[in-house]
Parts: structure tokens; C-alpha cells; sequence
């Protein structure tokens, strides 16, 4: 799966399985964790069609993704676990890659999520 192909929808399908919330949440940490280590070896990004490296438009994706969910409450307290391992992650891809990334990006989600419930 790819970054872009992990969606507010595709989160929230998974979340009436463990195993599948737990299998979506992996694939984010997975991706967020290679592009991380990829920084730390100094192997260069690619740039992307708006000019941003790659890896930072996949992790502001990702981060909005999990901004929002989390603003619209559509993760159980039972699977936050879970969430919180990917923040970290997110943050030290951040710290690592001298970025603000996945700040940006959880920024932005939590911003649609506040949007979504005021009706805007």
C-alpha cells in the first residue's frame, strides 16, 4: 500500500477489526520508519510534482490522516495504543529529517476533523 492509498476512510474501515486497525497502523509506521532511516543514511528524496521531497508530502499525508481520524473520534480508546507509536514515530521522522512534517500534516487533519464537526 501506498502512502497516498491510506485514507480517513480507510482508517476508519478498519477500525471494527483489531487486526486490521493494528495491520493499517503498521503500514503507516512502516513507511513513516523507512523514510526516516532513509534521512538518517543521507540517501536523497525524490521531489515530487509541487516541488516538496517526497517523503515529507507522503508523512504530511499520513499525519493528516491520523490528525483527522483522531479529531473525528473514530478511534476507540482501546486502539490508541496503537495511534500513539505512529505519533512518535511521525515526530521522529520530524527530529531526524530536521523537518515539521508530520507536525504540519496532523496540524492540517485536525483542522478538517474541526471543520467536519462545525459544518464548515
Amino acid at each position: 500500500m501506498t502512502a497516498f492509498a491510506i485514507t480517513v476512510d480507510v482508517l476508519a474501515a478498519s477500525i471494527h477489526s483489531k487486526t486490521g486497525f493494528i495491520s493499517v497502523m503498521s503500514e503507516i509506521e512502516g513507511l513513516l520508519q523507512s523514510a526516516t532511516a532513509l534521512n538518517i543514511c543521507g540517501i536523497p528524496d525524490s521531489i515530487d510534482l509541487d516541488g516538496f521531497p517526497e517523503r515529507c508530502s507522503q508523512t504530511i499525508h499520513l499525519a493528516s490522516v491520523v490528525g483527522e481520524a483522531q479529531e473525528m473520534n473514530l478511534i476507540p480508546d482501546s486502539l490508541h495504543q496503537f495511534v500513539d507509536d505512529v505519533v512518535l514515530t511521525g515526530k521522529r521522522f520530524d527530529a531526524e529529517g530536521d523537518t515539521n512534517a508530520w507536525c504540519y500534516g496532523f496540524k492540517l487533519g485536525t483542522e478538517r476533523g474541526l471543520a467536519y464537526w462545525s459544518g464548515v
